[in-house]
């Protein structure tokens, strides 16, 4: 009869029109109780409780009805006060929600399993941001403190899961025979007194991905999760800080199939993997396991500084970096660019994620003449996005500019890249000056290279002036000048100019090139320059 119950209130629901006779039922203001909101609520329905604490147990959940609280978890609590587990489920489908409640109080009178929620061959069922806690079972017999499931695949997702108490199995969770999907809850704080902790699988596939399991705790075997004749498949979680008093692991394998990858173990005791019996090996590859050398295996990895695993697991490759951190790469490191008064130029910056995280950066520049588009972006893991680099000239005078682009991300590493951008802005004309020396003694001969550039098309009339300074001087000691066309292209000359016997002995003279358009003029269109040394007079030297 249940079955048909089911089937007939999907095909009501799946006949209406989107809203066409769904009603909402609020809790108190229309019914008192939330059981009696279920109670008068047809498929397609919504029993929204207002905040407040409701002391109801054994609640039995209509099919089809989504049951929401108004205001959240934190102020909607539905308290069994010892009396018997919270809510009831059976046979419903996923049409069927509770979400946003505090469950909690559930205790197992005579021998009840799941003293928050039990849910029995629920096919789509969601439960979802809630807070189950303080749930008990004390017999010794009764399994499933937190959530019991049993068959089916309900959805149990982003729940919060703690501080549940079992004598036997499955403090927070009991899954037999279940497709279940657990996925992104905190199962933390859970105890077990037997030897099966926090999440307790068995015959079944369910899929456990996105958790955190944390400071769960048990007498032996397994305290964050224990996996018996099933085959799930565990995933993405943080799986952390979990115990047992007498030997047991994080995960306690049993006669069973797991893939268990992309996990960040860490801080859990004694193991966080333990493999009961070598009949088989069971597959733990790509996990972190707490530390860049991997988990410590007395034999296969004995250098591992991670937590620990049992024989019977392939733990080989592991990750060298958490699961879900992203690891950034910048490229290139730096720019050095060269531009006319009055252009611009757009080049690239490549941001790449070499982490296993998505990516997620913003580009700030600390200069008007530097911009980049777009500022921000998320880059997934193994990918990489090219952004627009603006280098403008326009307003700049000729001259040597710095700046910086800063790229903040949430790498945990390296939060903050900094890419310095060197620009050097020329007029149409412009000098060079290659030295070929560092120093030069006393009568000997200053050699150097400059490298007049015209990147006009006709040629260019300049006047060139030569200053030479002595160290610490703001004005010049020497100088001469000379009137100059150069051909467009690149014209070299290459000077030799004597440095007399008075010169003094010391480091941080300057040697000056100055270009001046129109020649006469005081306008300098471009200079360089470059500093040496005065050394004494070599041996022999007239």
């Amino acid at each position: 009869m249940k079955l048909l119950i089911t089937v007939v209130c999907a095909a009501v629901v799946l006949g209406l029109s989107a809203g066409a006779m769904a009603t909402v039922i609020h809790v108190p203001g229309d019914y008192p109780t939330i059981q009696a909101g279920l109670d008068s609520a047809a498929c397609g329905d919504t029993v929204l409780v207002a905040s407040g604490t409701y002391h109801e147990h054994d609640i039995v959940m209509a099919n089809g009805v989504q049951l929401l609280s108004e205001a959240g978890a934190e102020s909607t609590i539905v308290e069994a006060d010892s009396l018997g587990r919270v809510f009831y489920c059976e046979s419903l489908d996923s049409a069927t929600t509770i979400s946003g409640f505090t469950i909690t109080e559930g205790t197992d009178v005579q021998s009840l399993h799941g003293t928050g929620l039990y849910c029995y061959d629920c096919q789509g069922l969601v439960i979802s941001s809630n807070v189950v806690t303080k749930n008990t079972c004390l017999a010794g017999l009764s399994v499933g403190g937190g959530i019991f499931i049993s068959g089916q695949a309900p959805v149990i997702r982003a729940n919060s899961i703690t501080n549940n108490y079992v004598q036997d199995r499955g403090s927070a969770i009991f899954c037999e025979n279940s497709s279940a999907l657990i996925d992104g809850n905190e199962i933390m704080f859970n105890e077990s007194a037997g030897v099966h902790g926090a999440v307790y699988l068995v015959r079944g596939f369910p899929l456990i991905t996105h958790n955190t399991i944390s400071h769960n705790s048990s007498f032996g075997n397994g305290s964050g999760v224990t996996i018996y004749q099933s085959s799930p498949t565990i995933m993405m979680n943080t799986i952390e800080a979990n115990s047992t008093e007498v030997g047991g692991a994080a995960i306690w394998n049993y006669g069973s199939t797991p893939w268990i990858a992309y996990n960040n173990f860490s801080g859990n005791s004694p193991y966080a993997v333990h493999q009961e019996g070598a009949d088989f090996t069971i597959d733990c590859e790509d996990n972190w396991w707490g530390h860049t050398s991997g988990p410590y295996h007395p034999i296969l990895n004995p250098n591992g500084q991670g937590d620990w695993v049992s024989n019977a697991v392939d733990f080989i490759p592991w990750l060298t970096l958490p699961y879900g951190d992203a690891q950034i790469a910048v490229s290139p490191d730096s720019f050095h660019v060269e531009l006319l008064v009055g252009t611009s130029l757009d080049t690239s910056l490549v941001v790449g994620n070499e982490g296993l995280g998505d990516l997620t950066w913003s580009i700030s520049s600390d200069s008007l003449w530097l911009s980049v588009e777009p500022t921000s972006g998320t880059t997934t893991p193994g990918a990489e996005d090219t952004v627009t680099v603006t280098i403008d000239a326009g307003e700049l005078a000729w001259g040597s500019y710095e700046a910086d682009l800063r790229v903040a991300s949430n790498d945990p590493v390296q939060d903050t890249v900094v890419v310095p951008v060197h620009l050097r802005v020329h007029e149409l004309t412009h000098v060079l000056l290659d030295e070929a020396q560092t120093w030069v003694p006393r009568r000997g001969t200053l050699d150097f290279d400059a490298r007049y550039i015209n990147l006009g098309s006709e040629p260019d009339t300049v006047e060139v002036r030569f200053e030479g300074y002595l160290p610490g001087a703001t004005s010049p000691a020497v100088s001469y000048v000379d009137t100059l066309a150069f051909d467009p292209g690149l014209t070299k000359r290459y000077y030799a100019l004597p440095v007399p016997m008075a010169a003094p002995i010391q480091s941080g003279y300057t040697w000056r090139a100055k270009l001046i358009d129109p020649p006469g003029s005081a306008q300098v269109i471009s200079e360089d320059a470059f500093n040496f040394e005065v050394m004494p007079a070599m041996e022999g030297m007239p």
